[in-house]
């Protein structure tokens, strides 16, 4: 789990340790973001791998008017706190709505 947020930030970053001229770049809303991920880290949270081999089942509970979130709260969360989890759900969800139409 604080490893998947060390890489994203990393990733933010470019992947690389800041130097002089790069913390000038980091913006205060990237520094904003980080923190609020930070305050909502919960115990046994899901790293992205987890979330991933569990989407397609989550995104079809969703498709199914199921309540998702009552049987997987932290795939949700993981969902609220990750933005690129969260474009693979919402590609997918397109996908499964496309096909049910």
């Amino acid at each position: 789990m604080v490893n998947d947020m060390f890489k994203k930030f990393r990733f933010w970053i470019k992947r690389e340790p800041p130097h002089k001229s790069q913390t000038d770049s980091i913006d205060k809303k990237m520094v904003a973001n980080l923190m609020v991920m930070l305050k909502n880290t919960q115990e046994g949270e899901l790293s992205c791998d987890e979330v991933y081999e569990l989407l397609d089942e989550y995104a079809e509970f969703i498709v199914n008017i199921e309540d998702a979130d009552q049987f997987m709260p932290l795939i949700k969360h993981h969902l609220d706190m990750c933005k690129d989890c969260n474009e693979e759900y919402e590609s997918l969800i397109s996908f499964l709505n496309a096909k049910l139409a």
